[in-house]
């Protein structure tokens, strides 16, 4: 499903019925290293700093908590566009 067209960004929520957001993060690490350069936002409504630094050691490049602020939402995915920007602009260079 996820490898039809690779994402620029991920967004899952955590909590969710068939996988797990920090289930869906390692599956993705494990079996597509390919997507390794691919941000990862956890979204959730748990809002204690144990979810939050589990998330963020387990991979995630952030982690937004409900309600949703979005504009807050949205200076993050600018921050991730201008960084896989970067990161693109300096591959061509080498």
């Amino acid at each position: 499903m996820i490898l039809s067209k690779w994402p620029d960004i991920v967004i899952s929520d955590i909590s969710m019925p068939v996988m797990h957001g920090h289930q869906l993060l390692a599956e993705i690490q494990i079996n597509h290293p390919e997507l390794s350069n691919i941000p990862f936002i956890l979204l959730t409504a748990l809002t204690d700093r144990e979810n939050t630094l589990a998330g963020l050691r387990a991979g995630a490049a952030d982690y937004l908590t409900k309600p949703l602020d979005f504009d807050l939402l949205l200076a993050k995915l600018e921050g991730c566009v201008t960084r896989l920007e970067n990161d693109t602009a300096v591959n061509r260079s080498f």
